[in-house]
């Protein structure tokens, strides 16, 4: 018996320099032939085959490893001294765990709803509308614009801003020309009447944003806008001309 467990000890201990995919034809070599104990090694032969065809290939072996390995980081980090968090899981739809008060979309479809009702009956005051209060703000901030930018920045399709424009343009609030780089481009800019329009939005919505960032610190706001820059270039799948004029914006 002795002879077969110190088999089965160099078998063990040569797997992990040879093949495992080879071992049962190498154990099976190992033990024919010749010895004072050949009535009992093919019996036992056929049971050692047995064995090998029952372990772990290579590729089974090399995942282990990779899962130990995986085992190993996760059990340093959390051995150091971090912030508790809430698992990610609830913030996941597909996970059994999810719970809609942890799932930022939830929130921010809310807010967006809610922003949006509130900004639709602030403006109605002043006779205006939120596409109308997004194109005076850009033109405001970035001067001159195509049609094209300012679609990108109202968050709308071309066509349909390429409407509110000319609409707005035959309220007298914004004037229009050809790009002199390239005729196929409208460029947009305010006029004095739109600057009076802008003016009386501003008066109107003041409160408002006041009221919904009421509690947050400039570095809670500062941290808000990254994160939710890191959320749209997730989204997105990369970079976008927003995040460049956002990294680029010296404010």
């Amino acid at each position: 018996m002795t002879l077969y467990c110190a088999t089965l000890f160099y078998c063990s201990r040569l797997s992990q320099v040879l093949s495992l995919a080879h071992l049962p034809s190498f154990a099976g070599k190992l033990l024919t032939g010749p010895t004072p104990t050949s009535h009992l090694a093919k019996p036992f032969n056929d049971k050692l085959v047995s064995i090998g065809l029952m372990l772990p290939r290579p590729r089974q072996m090399r995942q282990w490893r990779e899962q130990r390995a995986r085992s190993a980081k996760i059990a340093l980090v959390s051995n150091l001294d971090l912030p508790a968090v809430r698992s990610s899981k609830r913030s996941n739809p597909s996970d059994p765990e999810f719970h809609r008060a942890d799932w930022p979309f939830y929130w921010i479809a809310r807010v967006n709803t809610l922003y949006t009702h509130e900004m639709e009956r602030v403006l109605r005051a002043v006779n205006c509308d939120v596409p109308t209060f997004r194109v005076l703000a850009i033109l405001q901030e970035q001067g001159v614009s195509s049609v094209s930018d300012i679609a990108v920045h109202a968050v709308g399709k071309l066509s349909t801003t390429t409407k509110i424009v000319y609409r707005m343009k035959a309220d007298g609030l914004v004037s229009t020309s050809t790009s002199p780089n390239d005729g196929r481009v409208t460029m947009v800019s305010l006029t004095d009447a739109g600057r009076v329009a802008l003016g009386r939005v501003k008066d109107a919505t003041h409160g408002l944003f006041e009221r919904s960032f009421d509690g947050l610190t400039t570095s809670k706001l500062e941290k808000l806008n990254e994160s939710l820059r890191i959320v749209f270039r997730n989204l997105n799948g990369g970079d976008h001309p927003i995040l460049d004029a956002a990294a680029s914006d010296p404010s």
